[in-house]
């Protein structure tokens, strides 16, 4: 079954935007417990946002970025900030047992983007995990 939620505003607070992807990093969690994903999301490629096309001038992207889930992403082999930093954040809770969030970072007037944020290894709160950072290294 597959469900498509469409969030349509001439503008979203911050706040609004994390509710919602606290409810993708909430379901990432239980297709992760449930076993439909066995691989990390660490090699899944990072693609900005709705990229429409490239060519030797310019990147054109879309209005607005799709939430897909880690089961689509891993069937797709990539996705934008917001999905992969979901995806992240629901793999360090339930496979590291580190607690994981996502945060917004500001890039403009609405934009934003999004990366996952956990507890390090030492104990040090907040290690970022930026889908720009590691969805690049391929």
């Amino acid at each position: 079954m597959s469900v498509s939620v469409c969030i349509e505003a001439s503008i979203l607070p911050g706040e609004t935007i994390v509710a919602v992807l606290d409810a993708l990093v909430s379901l990432n969690e239980r297709l992760i417990t449930q076993n439909r994903v066995r691989m990390p999301p660490w090699n899944l490629r990072w693609v900005p946002d709705e990229l429409v096309v490239c060519d030797a001038s310019a990147c054109a992207y879309a209005d607005t970025s799709k939430l897909q889930d880690i089961v689509v992403l891993m069937d797709r082999g990539q996705g934008s900030c917001g999905p992969l930093a979901c995806a992240y954040a629901a793999w360090l809770t339930v496979v590291d047992g580190r607690p994981a969030t996502v945060r917004l970072i500001s890039t403009g007037r609405d934009k934003w983007h999004v990366v996952a944020l956990a507890d390090g290894a030492d104990g040090t709160p907040e290690v970022a995990f930026d889908p720009q950072v590691i969805g690049a290294r391929k």
